[in-house]
This record gives C-alpha cells, structure tokens and sequence, in this order.
C-alpha cells in the first residue's frame, strides 16, 4: 500500500484502518493463560497448535482478555543491536498490513489506533511484559505509532507510550516503535 501525502491527495482514514482489517478471530482452541488474567498468551506454533511465547519466542501473541485484540511482538530488532527497528507512520502501516506472525497471514493484522493503545495501557499491558514479547524498559521507553492523525495537523500522527499511557503527535516522518494488533 503506497500512501501519498500531498496536499492535493487526500486520504480517509476510515477506509485506510477498514482496508487494513480489523478481524478479531482467533484460533480455534484455547491457548494457555499467562499469569495475568487479564492477558493471555496466545502464541502457537504454526497459527494452530498450542506454544507459549517461552516455547516459540518468534510468534510470542498476547491478547487483551477485555477487548479481545490481539498484539504482535514489536517489530523487529535491528542486527546485532537489540533495539526496535524504528519506522516513520507510512513505514509502520505497511509492516503491519503485511505483517505474518503466529501463523496470521499478511492483512490480518493492521496498526492500532489511538484509543486501543491507551485502552492497552489502561488495560495493563506493562504487567504482560516479557523479554519473549515487548520488555518493560521498552514500553516505558518508547512511544509506539497509532493509525489515527491529528485531527488539525494531517502530516501528523498520535504515538501512545505503552507504559505510562501518555499520547503525543509527531510529524508522520518521524521514527518510532511499531507494535501490530488484530
């Protein structure tokens, strides 16, 4: 998906974040429950059969037991680094929509909007934490994109800190962590 930003383009929103999917199924079974109740480890090994994210750290899935979504392990570490790969806005819509993880094929998962970042942290996603999925010092630390625009500013777009639930808006240029939901 190309995005275009030129003023005499414009893009809405609600077509991008409806193309981008928004599915919220999940897989057939059960998978095990992480010691918080309120989120669950729904890592598998091949979209099917059951795993945790210690067993099969590449596809680590957490779910939010009270929205039902569904997040993806950050994006990738840059080589030899053990930091995120960060990416301006059009570069994280783009890793998420075509985003395979935990056996989800690309389109299943999209960037998540504002509101489901906050309602992630509210929701204590920083309990969730682990080394298999997102650390701690990372969604303490970073702010990770959100599909949603500035409502005044449209060459800018909300970022949420994981952590401590904050919202900020940057220029859609700049770089920043990417987690993918679904």
């Amino acid at each position: 998906m190309k995005l275009s930003f030129l003023a005499a383009t414009t893009i809405s929103l609600a077509a991008l974040v409806s193309s981008c999917g928004s599915s919220n199924a999940q897989a057939s079974s059960e998978l095990q429950v992480s010691s918080n109740s309120k989120w669950k480890d729904v890592t598998t090994t091949d979209g099917t059969a059951r795993s945790t994210c210690e067993n099969t750290p590449a596809n680590c899935t957490k779910k939010d037991m009270k929205t039902g979504n569904w997040w993806s392990q950050r994006l990738p570490e840059l080589k030899n680094w053990g930091l995120p790969e960060l990416k301006n806005w059009e570069e994280a819509l783009v890793a998420c929509a075509n985003l395979t993880h935990n056996g989800q094929k690309a389109g299943d998962w999209r960037l998540p909007t504002k509101d489901e970042l906050e309602t992630a942290s509210a929701n204590g996603i920083l309990s969730a934490a682990s080394a298999d999925w997102i650390p701690v010092d990372e969604m303490q630390y970073y702010y990770f994109w959100s599909v949603s625009s500035h409502s005044l500013y449209i060459n800018y777009a909300w970022l949420v800190n994981l952590g401590l639930g904050n919202a900020w808006f940057t220029d859609k240029w700049a770089y920043s962590a990417v987690v993918c939901v679904r």
